[in-house]
């Protein structure tokens, strides 16, 4: 392991180029160091073999966070790399550039719940961004839950979260300094529209979970694991998780008193489960890693469970009387009756194709599944059908990505569907009829971008927010019952001193080498920037796990553009998910 004390004169700076008026920033500049100053790290004789081919992995060390002489490396390496910035001319004015390019208001999509809208703001550099309510989307803001007064350093984090119907109950998971791992509380939300902590609701070993109310709103689902080893919940430990499970907690009792209703089949086996918006049923997705043909797909009626006594539960305005799931819970006690099995359905998945709960009206489930559609369709399931089949509402698209179905309410008060598209890596948002795929209109956007959706499966007012690289965020109203009629402006974000209709994206495709494909390459610049080798560049690309590497707003592109004169290019590679499970063939 070498030394920290590397000498400073083997981080040599370079005469920076001269400045010109079109980069207003800091002068650009070069920094060399020397190959012999990187710290050492010793090596081991790990290896695996894999299709008969010996793969060496030298470093496998490294992947204890404990490993002795882990903690030496990672200090060697902070040293040399502030030493060397260090020498940098341009870093203080680039470090102001960057934090002021950060400190704009991010605005989260809201959502309504008992009558109040629901939604999530950042300030600017604020570490969490805070929850608040409003009686009507001009009315007074009040603070649901601000995570920031969890903890002195900001790093309790305020992650999934859901709020029952009538909107007098919040379910929120808090992770702190980025574990996965998370620690459910449950809040009553006031007339006023702000939080009060009920302080027996407390539910641990949290994690990978969704937490899906039922519809009377006294209780909901959530999946655990048993306590890690040595109780660890920090993230720092590796040790295998053992295997998931779904829970069912009703508000206003302990955890001690949940109910556990399945287990997955192995330990890197998850579950997704989700309570209809109706009530009716739940839906369960048991999905295997290790084999696609052994993911389950699942329903239960919670309609056709007893119910537990009607009550105010957590001090909740509201009565409420959730399903009584005891009878069915696998964790008993020693000397309580033998659980009886819980009333699951199986429902088809044809091989294991991805199904994906898009929404449920009575007996009738719709799904987004890439059964043969590898760019994903919108199928329906009768559950009282016999034999169980689906039938198709909309059809794979020819060419563009099916991201996302949005249950609402369409034109004639029936329920529609709210698609989003992926075409060219850019969102395309289009409204269907629920109960024949028939188009009613398509959301018209600002430009080129991404936009993200927030949608009631009972209600035809929409939310989306769209972005771009030169956009920052801006949240609209669009109604679904009068698709023709243009999205009205809530909320946008602004960058401080930096005027962004200065800047441009501009999209091209490249051949791949084999030739069998175009690469869609999106480029940022300043306008007029000539593209000739003379400036400054940062390529960027990603293509794997079928991730798609989108349009997203990025400061520091701005920033590099603003003051260097740089140009940003974002390449989206074969092996992403901007076009399918083809796309990575």
């Amino acid at each position: 392991l070498a030394s920290a004390a590397t000498p400073a004169s083997s981080v040599t700076p370079s005469a920076p180029p001269p400045t010109s008026a079109d980069r207003p920033g800091a002068p650009l500049g070069a920094l060399t160091v020397k190959p012999g100053t990187y710290p050492r790290a010793r090596t081991v004789a790990a290896k695996d073999v894999l299709a008969g081919q010996s793969i060496p992995d030298p470093y496998r060390w490294m992947e204890d966070p404990a490993a002795p002489g882990l903690a030496a490396f990672i200090a060697a390496q902070n040293n040399l790399t502030d030493r060397l910035l260090a020498t940098c001319e341009s870093r203080p004015a680039l470090e102001a550039s960057l934090k002021n390019a950060y400190d704009y208001e991010k605005w989260g999509l809201p959502f309504m719940a008992g009558g109040r809208y629901f939604y999530r703001r950042n300030a600017g550099l604020k570490n969490q961004p805070i929850l608040y309510s409003r009686p009507t989307l001009d009315g007074p803001p009040a603070v649901v839950l601000d995570p920031n007064t969890l903890r002195a350093d900001g790093t309790v984090a305020l992650q999934e979260f859901s709020i029952n119907r009538d909107g007098t109950l919040l379910a929120a998971a808090f992770s702190t300094g980025g574990s996965d791992w998370r620690t459910v509380r449950v809040y009553r939300i006031n007339p006023d529209g702000t939080g009060t902590l009920l302080p027996g609701d407390k539910l641990e070993h949290v994690k990978f979970t969704e937490l899906s109310w039922t519809r009377d709103g006294g209780a909901f689902f959530y999946s655990r694991y048993a306590p890690p080893a040595g109780g660890d919940t920090s993230g720092a430990a590796n040790a295998a998780d053992s295997v998931q499970q779904l829970w069912y907690h009703v508000v206003g009792t302990a955890q001690a008193a949940d109910v556990h209703v399945f287990s997955a089949d192995g330990p890197t086996d998850f579950i997704t489960a989700t309570a209809t918006g109706d009530g009716q049923h739940l839906v369960l997705q048991a999905s295997s890693t290790s084999s696609a043909a052994a993911s389950r797909l699942l329903v239960a009626d919670l309609a056709a469970l007893p119910k537990l006594a009607v009550a105010k539960r957590g001090g909740s305005r509201t009565t409420s009387a959730p399903p009584d799931l005891r009878p069915f819970n696998l964790a008993a006690g020693k000397g309580a009756p033998t659980p009886k099995p819980m009333p699951w359905a199986s429902l088809p998945m044809h091989g294991g194709y991805e199904f994906q709960y898009v929404a449920g009206y009575g007996d009738e489930v719709y799904f987004l599944t890439t059964w043969n559609a590898p760019r994903y369709r919108v199928v329906r399931l009768n559950l009282k059908a016999s034999p169980l089949e689906y039938a198709d509402v909309v059809p794979e698209h020819p060419r563009d990505l099916l991201q996302a179905a949005s249950p609402t309410v369409g034109p004639d008060g029936q329920p529609a569907l709210l698609l989003t598209y992926l075409h060219d890596v850019k969102t395309a948002l289009r409204l269907v009829d629920a109960r024949d795929g028939a188009s009613l209109g398509e959301v018209p956007l600002p430009g080129p971008g991404t936009a993200s959706v927030s949608t009631d499966r009972s209600r035809s007012e929409v939310f989306f927010k769209f972005m771009a690289f030169t956009n920052p965020g801006a949240v609209y109203r669009w109604n679904a019952a009068a698709p023709s009629a243009p999205p009205t402006l809530w909320k946008a974000a602004a960058v401080k001193g930096i005027n962004l209709a200065d800047y441009e994206t501009t999209q091209v495709f490249l051949p791949s080498k084999d030739g069998r494909a175009n690469v869609p390459l999106f480029i940022t610049a300043r306008k007029g920037t000539p593209r000739d080798g003379s400036n400054p560049a940062v390529l960027y690309g990603y293509g794997g796990f079928n991730i798609v590497n989108g349009i997203e707003f990025e400061p520091d592109v701005l920033v590099a553009a603003h003051g260097y004169g740089a140009v940003y290019a974002s390449c989206s590679m074969r092996g992403g998910g901007e076009y399918g499970e083809r796309w990575h063939a």
